[in-house]
């Protein structure tokens, strides 16, 4: 909870003041304090919206300014104490009011609503709940949400589709969600995957690939645009070539990059389809010879 709630903290007062903060030192930096208060006994560190909205706002431009506060902060403890016991909390109050309705952009929810409403809806849930039970709360709930919708859409297949002729000239090219029934025969299909192959998405690309075998004589699987492959993505791509083969069909591999190398120059798979002279640099190359063969 100390770690987000930093993180929000720098991500408020990068909006607030156009400025861009380092989230890696700031983690590394909350860390060694909590280490220091845990050696001495102490609470839980970690920066605060309020007083980094307070701050910003009162003119502070420098991070000297947090060194300032921290000074306050302990004069006030060991010798001002007794006498802010005589403050009132509806002035505390009003000054967080005050403070915590400058944190609030209008038109960063009105993006919300207008571009993500799922965001929009989880940022109001959140909102509720801060007020009306717990900040902490709060945050953790909408970390969770949001976590879990993450994961809903990293669990999608990503992948470009292009439908060419017995000729190999592009027929079609779309988005794998908008693929539905291939009316073309014999055709030459070259499935573009993008981002990342692994687990949590391996099986839904495995899907989306089985529908394109139907009408298809030749299904090239580029992997140009495959930042990332762990072994559970490995062994599904030999899956996808089981199933491919199994249904009468050729298959070949292009685009291995850097990324992807070192995790399939590992597969015996891959090993066996380079000697087939069916591994390719590029999918035009494979098109190419493909044809000609």
């Amino acid at each position: 909870m100390a770690i987000l709630e930093t993180l929000i903290s720098g991500k408020i007062a990068d909006g607030m003041t156009r400025t861009k903060f380092d989230p890696r030192k700031e983690v590394l930096g909350l860390g060694f304090a909590n280490v220091a208060s845990g050696l001495f006994g102490g609470l839980p560190a970690t920066a605060a919206l309020a007083r980094t909205s307070l701050n910003v706002k009162s003119g502070a431009d420098d991070k000297i300014s947090a060194t300032i506060s921290s000074l306050a902060v302990a004069v006030i403890s060991i010798i001002l104490l007794p006498y802010f016991q005589y403050l009132p909390l509806s002035v505390v109050a009003s000054i967080l009011i005050y403070v915590a309705i400058n944190m609030v952009k209008a038109e960063h929810f009105h993006n919300l609503y207008r571009f993500d409403k799922k965001s929009f809806y989880i940022a109001l849930v959140v909102a509720v709940i801060t007020i009306f039970w717990d900040p902490i709360v709060g945050i953790a709930f909408g970390a969770v949400v949001a976590l879990l919708l993450f994961i809903s859409r990293l669990a999608q297949a990503s992948a470009e589709v292009s439908i060419n002729d017995l000729e190999h000239k592009l027929v079609s090219r779309t988005h794998i969600s908008e693929v539905t029934i291939i009316e073309q025969k014999d055709t030459t299909i070259v499935y573009r995957f993008a981002g990342q192959l692994m687990y949590i998405n391996a099986q839904a690309h495995r899907s989306a690939i089985a529908q394109l075998n139907g009408s298809s004589r030749l299904i090239i699987l580029s992997l140009r645009n495959l930042y990332y492959i762990d072994i559970d993505g490995a062994e599904t791509l030999a899956e996808i070539i089981d199933d491919i083969k199994s249904h009468k069909k050729e298959v070949a591999i292009s685009g291995v990059n850097s990324f992807t190398s070192a995790v399939l120059h590992q597969r015996s798979w891959y090993k066996e389809l380079e000697k087939q002279g069916r591994v390719f640099e590029t999918t035009t190359e494979a098109l190419k010879k493909l044809k000609s063969k």
